[in-house]
């Protein structure tokens, strides 16, 4: 479920650095 997870934590973490 991690894996699964993954990509969406990976999205929003990049689009909160992307906006700092």
């Amino acid at each position: 479920m991690i894996f699964a997870f993954f990509p969406f934590i990976v999205q929003l973490f990049t689009f909160t650095w992307r906006r700092v």
